[in-house]
């Protein structure tokens, strides 16, 4: 099921968040979730925006400035299909 993304302003805008993390591609049910979107939401909040990219890094192009991402952390097991038990992380230069 897709996000509600005017709930989701609605509630940013009603609470102080400093920090919006999501899952990209969530594997139960293959739903692609909208970076773009909720990280212009992040951003339009003051929102730092974290990423889960453990099952997209590497499949799908993730544009960081883009869509306001402050970190995105992957793992090389999944869509990369590397050797099991590395991990890395993404951050964003400058001031996000």
């Amino acid at each position: 099921m897709p996000f509600d993304t005017d709930q989701i302003s609605t509630y940013l805008a009603a609470h102080k968040i400093d920090v919006v993390a999501m899952v990209h591609h969530e594997t139960s049910s293959g739903m692609l979730n909208p970076l773009a979107v909720i990280g212009n939401l992040a951003r339009a909040n003051g929102a730092i925006f974290v990423v889960d990219g453990v099952s997209s890094v590497g499949a799908e192009a993730i544009d960081m400035e883009g869509c306001n991402i402050a970190f995105c952390s992957s793992s090389s097991s999944k869509a990369i299909g590397s050797y099991p038990g590395l991990s890395f992380c993404y951050w964003a230069q400058g001031p996000v």
